[in-house]
């Protein structure tokens, strides 16, 4: 008789533990060849319009894309089109962040990414999108 042992994680989150925000990739639409060609470009990110607080409540070095790339460069500007107030922008290398995105996903299939980020207060930011792969050989 063979005997299968199952091992299940729960994790277990309190909602108000998290707060969201309106967010931004510039460009919008990202290239699967940028996993070989290694460009040295940058993704530019905009964060703004938190749900409670504004982006000088976010602790700089604790922000990551996807749950694992920490930004080159993090700014506060007083404005960026489409935000109201205070505005972070990010950047990420191109080539790091295509590493990131799943591209088994079918042709023309939005991919969700997020940044997540810890706040003064002790929550997390959690702010998310869809990004539109463009696939070339196609």
């Amino acid at each position: 008789v063979d005997e299968f042992i199952f091992e299940i994680d729960v994790i277990i989150s309190n909602i108000s533990e998290f707060n969201s925000a309106k967010i931004l990739f510039e460009p919008h639409k990202w290239n699967s060849q940028w996993r070989e060609s290694n460009p040295e470009g940058y993704i530019n990110c905009f964060i703004g319009n938190l749900e409670s607080g504004t982006v000088d409540d976010i602790i700089q070095d604790e922000i990551w894309f996807n749950g694992n790339l920490k930004p080159e460069s993090v700014e506060i500007k007083n404005h960026h089109a489409g935000f109201e107030g205070k505005v972070m922008h990010l950047k990420f290398k191109m080539k790091d962040v295509i590493k990131l995105i799943n591209l088994s996903d079918p042709y023309g299939i939005p991919n969700n990414v997020n940044v997540q980020a810890k706040l003064k207060n002790g929550k997390i930011l959690n702010a998310e999108t869809n990004v539109e792969i463009i696939y070339p050989e196609k």
